[in-house]
């Protein structure tokens, strides 16, 4: 049963493929090419127990280079799964709104420079951050409480821009409670790959993402960092980016592609442990669901992890449930492969 849409509450959510986060912003940090084009999208969604992969419309030369010889089945059906999409949460026209209202105005204003209306950027990235706690599978969940009041400020926004709310724009965002900072290192993903990842500090109440070429960290209850705010040696440069509260020009600051790397280069080092961490668990759960007890041996896991990780394997075939399953059955009907190769 289709049910209501989240944003307007009244109409059906009869709309499919709805970006959680906008397709700009997609293809702007994983084009494989550099071309912040949409179709040209390769993104791996990686986290300590799921690993899927998305392409868009990724043509068959760039797929023999990921992939083993693939099939439709498996192009139709993981491939094309947009993991930052989901259907039926919208109606038709919520999601035309977003679009129109928020979406297309900003993506001109980032990409192009184009002049926007002062609440525009505010209100885009109010959207985009419920979006994506609402979605769940963007690496934090915001409390109800914000949730709504979020979704309340998105809904009233669009009633204002179609007539139905009687309020100057200049005396709603004085209601607005939403902050934010942004760091720009313009044209980073052209080059190098994005990367989206969030970190949602509960005792803080402030979320901050990587986003391709941005920085954006969002405040909830005031447009104050606490002293012990800390995000992959970036924490100077956004404590003293300016505040963003939709009462004049979005302000960036820019950050060279230098310190930039160094980030993403910091984070990626420390998010590894945890991603070994998850291939660790998935062994034990082989293991036991093997009718074993316990925990696989160590000699085994480390052998484990040699081919799990092996160069020669194509990086879109080094994470599928089936490649785990394989690796498993190898070592556990060969085991003098782990248990000597260890010693």
């Amino acid at each position: 049963m289709i049910g209501k849409c989240l944003i307007c509450n009244q109409k059906d959510a009869n709309q499919t493929n709805s970006h959680l986060i906008p397709s700009f912003l997609v293809a702007m940090t994983t084009s494989y090419d550099g071309s912040y084009k949409r179709g040209k999208e390769l993104m791996f969604t990686i986290g300590p127990y799921q690993r899927r992969v998305y392409t868009g419309a990724l043509p068959d030369t760039k797929l023999g280079e990921i992939f083993d010889p693939i099939s439709d089945d498996r192009i139709e059906n993981e491939l094309s799964k947009n993991t930052v999409a989901l259907d039926y949460i919208f109606c038709s026209g919520c999601e035309q709104n977003l679009s129109k209202y928020l979406e297309t105005p900003y993506s001109a204003n980032l990409l192009r420079n184009q002049k926007v209306d002062n609440e525009i950027p505010l209100l885009f990235w109010i959207s985009v951050v419920w979006r994506m706690s609402i979605g769940g599978n963007n690496g934090f969940k915001l409390p109800v409480n914000i949730e709504n009041t979020l979704h309340g400020y998105l809904k009233q926004y669009f009633a204002i821009k179609k007539g139905e709310y009687d309020i100057s724009f200049t005396d709603f965002i004085k209601e607005v409670k939403f902050y934010y900072k942004i760091l720009h290192c313009k044209d980073y993903s052209k080059d190098n790959a994005g990367m989206i990842y969030c970190q949602y500090d509960e005792s803080n109440n402030i979320l901050t993402m990587f986003l391709g070429d941005i920085c954006i960290c969002f405040m909830f209850d005031s447009d104050n960092l606490p002293e012990n705010y800390k995000f992959y040696g970036l924490e100077s440069y956004i404590r003293n980016a300016e505040i963003n509260s939709g009462n004049d020009k979005e302000k960036r600051q820019d950050i060279n592609i230098e310190t930039y790397k160094k980030a993403i280069e910091l984070f990626v080092k420390q998010s590894t442990r945890i991603l070994v961490s998850g291939d660790l668990q998935i062994m034990d759960k082989l293991w036991i669901e093997s009718g074993r007890l316990r925990y696989m041996p160590l000699r085994m896991k480390m052998t484990f992890l040699r081919l799990l990780h092996d160069d020669s394997i194509k990086l879109g075939e080094v994470n599928t449930p089936q490649r785990y399953v394989d690796i498993f059955n190898t070592l556990n009907d060969n085991i003098l492969l782990w248990y000597l190769n260890c010693l």
